[in-house]
């Protein structure tokens, strides 16, 4: 299974992106915006970094590049959850908009 959509965040610790269809096993979300040097991408990682797919995703921006702990928080049967770490930050940044490729 594959889907993809849209997503504003809303600044809280805790969003369910719900309505993909099936669940989710891998999930990637691109930030959507112009500045090249300000882009982010969030994945869960359980194939590519390690087997902790709920607490664990790749950043990469010009700034920083490496693991982030607790961004995309969990996997369900009909979606995923993404935390702002407490912030206001990527990927639940409030008023962003985010484009999501959900796989299952």
């Amino acid at each position: 299974n594959l889907a993809t959509g849209t997503y504003t965040g809303d600044g809280e610790e805790s969003q369910a992106i719900t309505g993909v269809g099936f669940t989710v096993k891998y999930v990637r979300i691109w930030q959507r915006i112009t500045d090249v040097d300000n882009s982010a991408i969030n994945e869960t990682t359980d194939v590519i970094i390690d087997d902790n797919a709920s607490k664990t995703s790749w950043e990469d921006s010009s700034s920083y590049t490496g693991t982030k702990v607790n961004k995309i928080i969990a996997l369900g049967s009909d979606g995923f959850t993404v935390n702002d770490g407490g912030d206001d930050s990527r990927p639940n940044a409030n008023t962003v908009l985010y484009n999501y490729l959900a796989l299952g």
